[in-house]
């Protein structure tokens, strides 16, 4: 059981380690606050116990066999997604414009970047945690495909909570270690500096997730 385990663990660390929304959120908070990304770290991780329940408990299944549900949620999470996206050029477009105003040295206009970009509260940010990761529904997909055929069959309850708990327990110290290590106040200060050109990255990959998601609704429907 405990090389099972491992093997889920290990697939679902390299899954975490590929750059997509939960990791763009992570850096683009912690290069402002170290608070906000753990919170939004440990949104992540809460949402993992979603989707890792549907998969333990089979509910996965379900979603595959009724295509209208995960339809659903496909659209809902490519709105979601594409105002995150929206929002992310809004903030790019104004620290842009603000240090083309401002000309007095990189300290001042990472400072001035930093007091236009607000920051949601710390409920907030684990909010956006959430809905970021739950906005993909390929994830119980993977947890089905992928990490369910690799769990012990015929196993007690108690193994499907242990994989579960495990999955995002990894998740948790995964994410929030990298708020920690983004937040430091030398890497901080570098992505300070990039500031708008992260979050035109994380808005055009943002972007590219929504009509990602988009496209597959359609297919589904067709």
């Amino acid at each position: 059981m405990l090389g099972s385990l491992f093997s889920v663990l290990g697939l679902c660390l390299a899954g975490m380690a590929t750059p997509g929304p939960d990791t763009f959120l992570v850096l683009r908070l912690a290069s402002r606050s170290r608070a906000h990304a753990v919170a939004a770290a440990l949104g992540i991780a809460s949402a993992l116990i979603v989707w890792t329940g549907l998969s333990v408990s089979g509910a996965a299944i379900v979603l595959r066999t009724y295509p209208s549900t995960l339809l659903a949620i496909q659209l809902l999470g490519s709105a979601w997604l594409a105002y995150m996206a929206y929002s992310l050029v809004q903030a790019a477009r104004a620290a842009w414009r603000e240090r083309a105003r401002r000309k007095d040295g990189d300290g001042q206009e990472a400072q001035g970047w930093t007091d236009l970009a607000t920051l949601p509260t710390l409920r907030g940010a684990y909010g956006q945690g959430v809905l970021t990761n739950l906005s993909n529904p390929k994830a119980v997909l993977f947890f089905a495909a992928i990490i369910a055929p690799i769990m012990p069959l015929g196993s007690p309850w108690w193994v499907g909570v242990l994989y579960a708990g495990s999955i995002v327990a990894l998740s948790a110290v995964f994410f929030s270690s990298l708020a920690l290590g983004v937040s430091t106040q030398v890497v901080r200060r570098r992505l300070l500096a990039a500031g708008p050109l992260i979050d035109a990255c994380a808005a055009a990959l943002f972007t590219a997730v929504a009509v990602a998601l988009l496209v597959e609704a359609a297919r589904s429907v067709i």
